[in-house]
Protein backbone atom coordinates (compact mmCIF):
# COMPACT_ATOMS: atom_id res chain seq x y z
CA UNK A 1 0.00 0.00 0.00
CA UNK A 2 2.63 2.15 1.21
CA UNK A 3 5.94 3.46 -1.66
CA UNK A 4 8.84 1.39 0.26
CA UNK A 5 12.81 1.77 -0.59
CA UNK A 6 14.38 -1.89 -0.33
CA UNK A 7 17.29 -3.45 0.56
CA UNK A 8 19.79 -3.95 -2.55
CA UNK A 9 21.54 -7.21 -1.07
CA UNK A 10 24.17 -6.49 -3.37
CA UNK A 11 25.21 -3.04 -1.46
CA UNK A 12 24.97 -4.21 2.12
CA UNK A 13 28.59 -5.86 2.41
CA UNK A 14 30.18 -2.41 1.68
CA UNK A 15 27.88 -0.59 3.92
CA UNK A 16 28.77 -0.61 7.52
CA UNK A 17 31.18 0.87 9.68
CA UNK A 18 31.77 0.78 13.33
CA UNK A 19 32.13 3.90 15.65
CA UNK A 20 33.87 3.51 19.31
CA UNK A 21 32.18 4.89 21.41
CA UNK A 22 32.43 5.11 25.49
CA UNK A 23 29.56 2.84 26.55
CA UNK A 24 30.60 0.49 23.87
CA UNK A 25 30.16 0.14 19.51
CA UNK A 26 27.63 1.27 17.26
CA UNK A 27 27.04 0.06 13.94
CA UNK A 28 26.85 3.19 11.86
CA UNK A 29 25.64 1.88 8.39
CA UNK A 30 25.57 4.14 4.68
CA UNK A 31 25.77 3.01 1.24
CA UNK A 32 24.33 4.63 -1.65
CA UNK A 33 23.27 1.96 -4.13
CA UNK A 34 19.47 1.02 -4.06
CA UNK A 35 16.90 -1.19 -5.13
CA UNK A 36 12.83 0.46 -5.61
CA UNK A 37 9.85 -1.75 -5.63
CA UNK A 38 6.93 -0.63 -7.57
CA UNK A 39 3.74 0.04 -5.66
CA UNK A 40 0.76 -1.36 -7.05
CA UNK A 41 -2.91 1.06 -6.63
CA UNK A 42 -5.08 -1.39 -7.98
CA UNK A 43 -8.41 -1.07 -6.51
CA UNK A 44 -7.12 2.13 -3.93
CA UNK A 45 -8.41 5.12 -3.84
CA UNK A 46 -6.94 8.27 -2.34
CA UNK A 47 -9.41 11.74 -0.86
CA UNK A 48 -8.96 14.67 -2.79
CA UNK A 49 -9.85 17.41 -0.54
CA UNK A 50 -9.05 20.31 1.33
CA UNK A 51 -10.90 19.25 4.87
CA UNK A 52 -12.72 16.16 4.74
CA UNK A 53 -14.52 13.85 2.23
CA UNK A 54 -18.01 12.35 3.68
CA UNK A 55 -18.13 8.39 3.31
CA UNK A 56 -22.07 7.93 3.41
CA UNK A 57 -24.07 4.72 4.27
CA UNK A 58 -25.53 4.66 0.46
CA UNK A 59 -24.60 6.59 -2.61
CA UNK A 60 -26.65 9.67 -2.47
CA UNK A 61 -26.03 13.20 -0.95
CA UNK A 62 -28.97 12.79 1.41
CA UNK A 63 -27.63 9.26 2.74
CA UNK A 64 -26.50 9.12 6.66
CA UNK A 65 -22.74 10.35 7.17
CA UNK A 66 -21.07 7.45 8.75
CA UNK A 67 -17.22 8.20 8.26
CA UNK A 68 -14.91 10.75 7.26
CA UNK A 69 -11.53 11.17 5.34
CA UNK A 70 -9.05 13.76 5.50
CA UNK A 71 -6.94 14.76 2.40
CA UNK A 72 -4.96 12.03 1.58
CA UNK A 73 -6.14 9.28 3.23
CA UNK A 74 -6.24 6.14 2.20
CA UNK A 75 -9.05 3.56 1.06
CA UNK A 76 -9.46 0.12 -0.75
CA UNK A 77 -12.32 0.42 -3.47
CA UNK A 78 -14.98 -2.53 -3.33
CA UNK A 79 -17.02 -1.28 -6.28
CA UNK A 80 -16.44 1.59 -8.44
CA UNK A 81 -19.68 3.26 -10.15
CA UNK A 82 -20.20 5.94 -12.68
CA UNK A 83 -20.67 8.97 -9.66
CA UNK A 84 -19.71 7.25 -6.68
CA UNK A 85 -17.72 4.01 -5.17
CA UNK A 86 -18.28 1.87 -2.34
CA UNK A 87 -14.90 1.89 -0.61
CA UNK A 88 -13.35 0.39 2.91
CA UNK A 89 -10.70 2.71 4.80
CA UNK A 90 -9.87 1.87 8.47
CA UNK A 91 -13.32 1.14 10.39
CA UNK A 92 -15.59 2.39 7.88
CA UNK A 93 -17.42 0.77 4.34
CA UNK A 94 -19.43 3.30 2.62
CA UNK A 95 -19.82 5.11 -0.50
CA UNK A 96 -17.83 8.05 -1.28
CA UNK A 97 -17.92 10.53 -4.50
CA UNK A 98 -16.12 9.83 -7.27
CA UNK A 99 -15.46 13.52 -7.85
CA UNK A 100 -13.34 14.02 -4.42
CA UNK A 101 -11.63 10.73 -5.10
CA UNK A 102 -8.28 9.59 -6.85
CA UNK A 103 -7.94 6.42 -8.30
CA UNK A 104 -5.18 3.83 -9.28
CA UNK A 105 -2.37 5.26 -11.23
CA UNK A 106 -2.71 8.39 -10.59
CA UNK A 107 -2.29 8.05 -6.61
CA UNK A 108 1.25 8.14 -7.00
CA UNK A 109 1.40 11.66 -8.76
CA UNK A 110 -1.16 12.88 -6.27
CA UNK A 111 1.08 11.69 -3.30
CA UNK A 112 3.98 13.75 -4.52
CA UNK A 113 2.22 16.84 -4.14
CA UNK A 114 -0.37 16.14 -1.17
CA UNK A 115 0.76 13.32 1.15
CA UNK A 116 3.80 13.65 3.57
CA UNK A 117 6.49 10.86 3.55
CA UNK A 118 8.02 9.80 6.24
CA UNK A 119 11.58 8.07 6.11
CA UNK A 120 11.84 5.22 9.06
CA UNK A 121 15.33 4.14 9.87
CA UNK A 122 16.27 0.37 9.96
CA UNK A 123 19.68 1.04 11.20
CA UNK A 124 21.06 0.55 14.86
CA UNK A 125 22.53 4.31 13.92
CA UNK A 126 22.37 6.29 11.14
CA UNK A 127 24.42 8.89 9.85
CA UNK A 128 22.83 11.97 8.65
CA UNK A 129 24.84 13.79 6.18
CA UNK A 130 25.09 17.99 5.24
CA UNK A 131 25.05 16.99 1.36
CA UNK A 132 24.12 13.74 -0.22
CA UNK A 133 27.70 11.77 -0.35
CA UNK A 134 29.71 9.68 1.48
CA UNK A 135 32.48 12.36 2.05
CA UNK A 136 29.27 15.38 3.27
CA UNK A 137 29.87 16.79 6.97
CA UNK A 138 28.03 14.53 9.45
CA UNK A 139 25.31 17.27 10.91
CA UNK A 140 23.43 14.10 13.32
CA UNK A 141 22.73 10.36 13.71
CA UNK A 142 19.53 8.66 13.71
CA UNK A 143 18.23 6.38 15.90
CA UNK A 144 16.70 2.66 15.04
CA UNK A 145 12.98 2.99 14.01
CA UNK A 146 13.53 7.04 14.13
CA UNK A 147 10.59 8.64 11.88
CA UNK A 148 12.43 11.18 9.78
CA UNK A 149 10.04 13.56 7.72
CA UNK A 150 11.35 13.39 4.19
CA UNK A 151 11.90 16.69 1.86
CA UNK A 152 12.83 14.72 -1.44
CA UNK A 153 14.45 11.69 -3.08
CA UNK A 154 15.96 13.59 -5.92
CA UNK A 155 19.02 12.64 -5.51
CA UNK A 156 19.71 8.59 -6.56
CA UNK A 157 20.42 6.74 -3.86
CA UNK A 158 19.80 9.32 -0.71
CA UNK A 159 17.05 10.96 0.92
CA UNK A 160 16.54 14.27 2.14
CA UNK A 161 14.89 14.88 5.61
CA UNK A 162 13.90 16.92 8.20
CA UNK A 163 15.64 16.68 11.96
CA UNK A 164 16.19 18.49 14.76
CA UNK A 165 19.81 19.52 13.21
CA UNK A 166 18.23 20.42 10.29
CA UNK A 167 17.84 19.50 7.08
CA UNK A 168 20.14 16.52 5.69
CA UNK A 169 20.65 13.51 3.67
CA UNK A 170 20.44 9.52 4.38
CA UNK A 171 21.53 6.44 2.62
CA UNK A 172 18.12 4.96 1.13
CA UNK A 173 19.43 1.42 2.06
CA UNK A 174 18.64 2.14 5.58
CA UNK A 175 15.69 3.39 5.63
CA UNK A 176 12.17 2.84 4.72
CA UNK A 177 10.27 5.66 2.76
CA UNK A 178 6.67 5.50 2.75
CA UNK A 179 3.88 7.61 2.42
CA UNK A 180 2.04 8.77 5.20
CA UNK A 181 -1.81 8.19 3.70
CA UNK A 182 -4.07 7.41 6.97
CA UNK A 183 -7.27 6.32 6.88
CA UNK A 184 -10.99 7.60 7.72
CA UNK A 185 -12.66 7.87 10.95
CA UNK A 186 -15.56 6.34 11.94
CA UNK A 187 -18.27 9.48 13.10
CA UNK A 188 -18.15 6.92 15.97
CA UNK A 189 -14.39 7.63 16.50
CA UNK A 190 -15.13 11.64 15.79
CA UNK A 191 -17.42 11.82 18.40
CA UNK A 192 -15.40 9.79 20.95
CA UNK A 193 -12.34 12.42 19.91
CA UNK A 194 -14.04 15.26 20.38
CA UNK A 195 -15.61 13.93 23.72
CA UNK A 196 -11.85 13.22 25.01
CA UNK A 197 -10.92 16.70 23.76
CA UNK A 198 -13.54 18.60 25.71
CA UNK A 199 -12.78 16.38 28.68
CA UNK A 200 -8.99 17.23 28.40
CA UNK A 201 -10.04 21.53 28.21
CA UNK A 202 -12.41 20.41 31.49
CA UNK A 203 -9.44 18.60 33.41
CA UNK A 204 -7.21 21.55 31.93
CA UNK A 205 -9.39 23.88 33.78
CA UNK A 206 -9.48 22.27 36.36
CA UNK A 207 -5.73 21.97 36.66
CA UNK A 208 -5.34 25.75 36.35
CA UNK A 209 -7.81 26.15 39.40
CA UNK A 210 -6.12 23.46 41.81
CA UNK A 211 -3.13 25.47 41.15
CA UNK A 212 -4.27 28.64 41.66
CA UNK A 213 -5.58 27.53 44.54
CA UNK A 214 -2.23 25.40 45.58
CA UNK A 215 -0.30 28.97 45.06
CA UNK A 216 -2.91 30.64 47.16
CA UNK A 217 -2.49 28.59 50.01
CA UNK A 218 1.13 29.10 49.75
CA UNK A 219 1.34 32.21 49.92
CA UNK A 220 -1.05 32.48 53.04
CA UNK A 221 1.17 29.94 54.61
CA UNK A 222 4.22 31.95 53.87
CA UNK A 223 2.89 35.05 55.24
CA UNK A 224 2.12 33.63 58.39
CA UNK A 225 5.23 31.91 59.05
CA UNK A 226 7.09 34.60 58.35
CA UNK A 227 5.60 35.86 61.87
CA UNK A 228 7.01 32.91 63.81
CA UNK A 229 10.02 31.75 64.87
CA UNK A 230 13.49 30.58 62.81
CA UNK A 231 12.26 26.72 64.23
CA UNK A 232 8.77 27.25 63.12
CA UNK A 233 10.07 28.61 59.88
CA UNK A 234 12.41 25.40 59.37
CA UNK A 235 9.47 23.13 60.33
CA UNK A 236 7.19 25.03 57.59
CA UNK A 237 9.84 24.07 55.05
CA UNK A 238 9.98 20.27 55.97
CA UNK A 239 6.33 20.37 55.93
CA UNK A 240 6.14 21.99 52.67
CA UNK A 241 8.96 19.65 51.09
CA UNK A 242 7.13 16.33 52.41
CA UNK A 243 3.55 17.86 51.06
CA UNK A 244 4.52 17.08 47.30
CA UNK A 245 1.57 15.58 45.58
CA UNK A 246 2.98 11.86 44.76
CA UNK A 247 2.52 10.79 41.35
CA UNK A 248 -0.35 9.27 39.67
CA UNK A 249 -1.38 8.47 36.62
CA UNK A 250 -4.27 10.80 36.80
CA UNK A 251 -2.21 13.89 37.71
CA UNK A 252 0.16 12.84 34.57
CA UNK A 253 -2.56 13.17 32.26
CA UNK A 254 -3.97 15.98 33.92
CA UNK A 255 -0.62 17.66 33.07
CA UNK A 256 -0.37 16.84 29.68
CA UNK A 257 -3.58 17.65 28.33
CA UNK A 258 -2.71 20.98 28.93
CA UNK A 259 -0.19 20.89 26.12
CA UNK A 260 -2.29 19.82 23.38
CA UNK A 261 -2.66 22.67 20.58
CA UNK A 262 0.90 23.00 20.68
CA UNK A 263 3.35 21.56 17.71
CA UNK A 264 5.52 18.85 16.45
CA UNK A 265 8.83 19.45 16.14
CA UNK A 266 10.98 16.41 15.37
CA UNK A 267 13.47 15.97 18.14
CA UNK A 268 12.61 18.37 20.04
CA UNK A 269 11.48 18.27 24.05
CA UNK A 270 9.81 21.31 24.82
CA UNK A 271 6.38 21.05 25.83
CA UNK A 272 5.33 24.80 24.44
CA UNK A 273 8.02 25.35 21.92
CA UNK A 274 7.58 21.73 20.02
CA UNK A 275 8.53 17.95 20.87
CA UNK A 276 8.23 15.00 19.29
CA UNK A 277 6.36 12.08 20.31
CA UNK A 278 9.43 10.38 23.08
CA UNK A 279 10.55 14.20 23.66
CA UNK A 280 6.47 14.67 24.87
CA UNK A 281 6.10 11.00 26.65
CA UNK A 282 9.58 12.06 28.08
CA UNK A 283 9.34 15.68 29.55
CA UNK A 284 5.59 15.03 30.98
CA UNK A 285 6.32 11.67 33.29
CA UNK A 286 9.98 14.41 33.92
CA UNK A 287 7.85 15.83 35.83
CA UNK A 288 7.14 13.42 38.18
CA UNK A 289 10.59 12.34 39.00
CA UNK A 290 10.23 9.20 36.19
CA UNK A 291 13.98 9.63 33.72
CA UNK A 292 12.70 8.83 30.34
CA UNK A 293 14.97 8.51 27.12
CA UNK A 294 14.28 10.39 23.87
CA UNK A 295 13.28 7.66 22.09
CA UNK A 296 10.41 5.40 21.42
CA UNK A 297 11.38 2.25 21.21
CA UNK A 298 13.84 2.69 24.27
CA UNK A 299 10.76 3.67 26.38
CA UNK A 300 9.17 0.10 25.84
CA UNK A 301 11.47 -1.21 28.37
CA UNK A 302 10.45 1.33 31.09
CA UNK A 303 7.97 0.54 33.83
CA UNK A 304 5.75 -2.91 34.14
CA UNK A 305 3.35 -3.78 31.34
CA UNK A 306 -0.57 -3.97 31.56
CA UNK A 307 -2.65 -5.39 28.95
CA UNK A 308 -5.17 -4.05 27.10
CA UNK A 309 -8.12 -4.95 29.25
CA UNK A 310 -6.03 -3.25 32.21
CA UNK A 311 -5.27 -0.14 30.70
CA UNK A 312 -6.05 3.20 32.76
CA UNK A 313 -5.64 6.55 31.49
CA UNK A 314 -1.73 7.92 32.04
CA UNK A 315 -0.57 4.58 30.89
CA UNK A 316 2.04 4.48 28.06
CA UNK A 317 1.20 3.17 24.91
CA UNK A 318 3.67 2.20 22.73
CA UNK A 319 3.83 1.37 19.11
CA UNK A 320 6.08 1.05 16.08
CA UNK A 321 7.61 4.14 15.52
CA UNK A 322 5.73 6.21 17.94
CA UNK A 323 4.79 6.24 21.45
CA UNK A 324 1.61 8.77 23.83
CA UNK A 325 -0.22 8.09 27.05
CA UNK A 326 -3.75 6.77 26.98
CA UNK A 327 -6.32 9.40 27.61
CA UNK A 328 -9.29 7.23 28.40
CA UNK A 329 -12.48 6.64 26.02
CA UNK A 330 -10.06 5.00 23.40
CA UNK A 331 -8.46 8.16 22.67
CA UNK A 332 -4.28 8.66 22.89
CA UNK A 333 -2.57 11.73 23.72
CA UNK A 334 0.54 12.16 22.09
CA UNK A 335 2.50 14.60 19.71
CA UNK A 336 1.41 13.07 16.37
CA UNK A 337 3.29 14.73 13.83
CA UNK A 338 3.86 17.99 11.81
CA UNK A 339 0.34 18.35 10.94
CA UNK A 340 -1.67 17.48 14.06
CA UNK A 341 1.00 18.98 16.64
CA UNK A 342 -0.29 17.59 20.67
CA UNK A 343 -3.68 15.97 19.92
CA UNK A 344 -5.87 13.66 20.79
CA UNK A 345 -6.46 9.90 18.03
CA UNK A 346 -7.91 6.50 18.22
CA UNK A 347 -5.42 4.70 20.85
CA UNK A 348 -5.85 1.84 18.07
CA UNK A 349 -4.85 3.68 14.90
CA UNK A 350 -2.28 1.38 14.32
CA UNK A 351 -1.01 -1.90 15.91
CA UNK A 352 -0.04 -1.48 19.83
CA UNK A 353 3.29 -3.18 20.66
CA UNK A 354 3.30 -2.58 24.51
CA UNK A 355 1.50 -0.74 27.51
CA UNK A 356 3.55 0.26 30.25
CA UNK A 357 2.59 1.66 33.39
CA UNK A 358 5.17 4.09 35.33
CA UNK A 359 3.87 3.84 38.86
Amino acid sequence: MLRRIKLSVATLAMASMILTSAGGTMTLAETTDTTKETVNYDKKAVANVKTNLNIRKSASEDSEVIGKMEQGNMAEVIEKGEYWSKIKSGSVTGYASNDYLVFGSDIESYAEKHVTQTAKVEAETLRVRADAGTDAEIITLADEDDQLKVKSTEKEGWVKVSTSEGKGYVSEDFVEVEYQFGEAKSMKEIEAEEAAKRAAEEAKRKAKEAAKAAQSNASSSSNSSSSSSSSGSSSSGSSSSSGSSSASNSSVLSYASQFVGNPYVYGGSSLTNGCDCSGFVMQVFARYGVSLPHSSSAIRGYGREVSYSEMQPGDVVCYDGHVGIYAGGGQLLSALGEKWGITYNSVNYKQIITIRRMF
